[in-house]
C-alpha cells in the first residue's frame, strides 16, 4: 500500500497463489487507524481485486473515499457504453473525459460478476 507520495506504507507477502486482496483487513486498518484524525481527507484506490462489499462498507464506515475498478461487467458497460467512447477530432484528444459513479455499498450486495469500469465514492 502507498501513500500519495509513492511510498510504501505497508505490504504482505504473499504466495504466488494466493489472491491480491487475501487479508486486505490486516494491510488496511493501521494504515488508516495512522492517518485517522490527522488529515482532512483519506482516499484509497483499489484493482478489481479489492471489490468487494466488506472493504466498501469498511471504508465507507472510516469516512474515507475510494475508487476501485469493479470486474468486467457486460451489462454495466452496455449501459455507461456512451461514456466510455472518446470524442473524434484533434480537439477532443487532448480533453479527458471524467464520470462519477457512486453507488453505497448496501446497495452491493455481491461483487459483480462479468464487465464495469470502476465504483468511486467520495468520503
Amino acid at each position: 500500500m502507498f501513500n500519495q507520495l509513492g511510498d510504501l506504507e505497508r505490504c504482505a507477502l504473499r504466495w504466488g497463489n494466493v489472491h491480491s486482496a487475501a487479508s486486505w483487513r490486516e494491510v488496511l486498518e493501521p494504515v488508516v487507524a495512522r492517518y485517522r484524525g490527522t488529515v482532512k481527507r483519506c482516499c484509497f484506490r483499489g484493482d478489481a481485486a479489492f471489490a468487494n462489499p466488506e472493504i466498501y462498507e469498511f471504508l465507507e464506515a472510516e469516512g474515507m473515499g475510494y475508487a476501485i475498478r469493479l470486474p468486467a461487467n457486460r451489462v454495466l458497460q452496455d449501459k455507461i457504453g456512451y461514456l466510455l467512447k472518446r470524442p473524434v477530432g484533434p480537439a477532443a484528444r487532448g480533453a479527458p473525459v471524467l464520470c462519477q459513479l457512486s453507488l453505497p455499498s448496501r446497495l452491493m450486495d455481491k461483487a459483480p460478476t462479468s464487465g464495469g469500469q470502476g465504483r468511486v465514492a467520495s468520503g
